[in-house]
Order: structure tokens, then C-alpha cells, then sequence
């Protein structure tokens, strides 16, 4: 007769190696960082925008074709690009003048917007102080199914 505490004592059911697999529970959806993007023609001060983009790739491409088909031939730089943040663009008095253009990013449209007018406003250009924010947007994460 098997003494307790002998594995021969435990039903078979209970036995490790006869337990039912686990199954994990289905993968639900996620969060996904996107990307967002600015171009600029440094002559014509044109420029071109894209959010929501799932790459940095895919957005900085995005924004500079938009630049181009706004009509800007020298659109070949990406002045800045971001990653689930909000940016903004602040231009200076003296339009059309690329050096003085600033773009920056930040937690909130407000809070990129006071770094941007300060950083504005020390440029040669914007020295008047009439620098003003012409682009504002926030790239989010977007909620995807797995």
C-alpha cells in the first residue's frame, strides 16, 4: 500500500503533466506611438505638415511632399520631426525669412508654443517681438487591434 506523501497517493488528474494546458487570454488592442512631421522651403518659406504617422519615415516623406505640392521647389529639408507630442510653428515678423522660423515640440500645443515664441522672439528677426504661432498640432497614439 503507497504511504502518504508517495505520488502514487494523488489522482492522475491532478498530476502536473496531466493538467490542462493554460491558455493565455487573446491579445487585445494597443496603444501606438505616431510620428509627426515639418518641411520647409527655406526660400519661399513654404511648408508642408503631416501627423499620425506610424514611422518617421512615413511622416517626414508625408510632410515634404505636401511642401512640394504647395508649389515650394526648394523643399528638400525636414525642419523637425516628433514622436507623440503636439508641435508648433512660430514665424516671425518678417515673413518668408526660413532662419527665423521655429518649430518646437512639447507635452501641450501651450507649452510648445511659449518655448517656441521665446525662442522666436531672440532671433534677429523676430526681435520685434511679433513673432506669431501659424501651425499647431498634436501627433497621439492611435488604439490598434492586434
Amino acid at each position: 500500500m503507497p504511504s502518504a506523501g508517495n505520488p502514487q497517493c494523488i489522482p492522475p488528474s491532478a498530476w502536473p503533466q496531466n493538467a490542462p494546458a493554460q491558455q493565455s487570454a487573446p491579445a487585445g488592442p494597443s496603444w501606438k506611438l505616431t510620428w509627426g512631421a515639418i518641411a520647409i522651403d527655406l526660400d519661399s518659406g513654404d511648408v508642408g505638415t503631416a501627423v499620425g504617422k506610424l514611422n518617421k519615415r512615413k511622416a517626414e516623406r508625408e510632410a515634404l511632399d505636401r511642401c512640394q505640392a504647395n508649389g515650394a521647389r526648394g523643399c528638400k529639408k525636414v525642419l523637425f520631426s516628433y514622436q507623440n507630442q503636439c508641435a508648433v510653428i512660430a514665424w516671425p515678423a518678417v515673413v518668408g525669412v526660413g532662419a527665423g522660423v521655429i518649430a518646437q515640440s512639447g507635452a501641450t500645443v501651450a507649452a510648445a508654443s511659449e518655448i517656441a515664441l521665446k525662442r522666436c522672439a531672440g532671433t534677429s528677426v523676430g526681435d520685434s517681438g511679433k513673432c506669431r504661432i501659424v501651425y499647431s498640432e498634436c501627433s497621439d497614439p492611435v488604439l490598434v487591434s492586434r
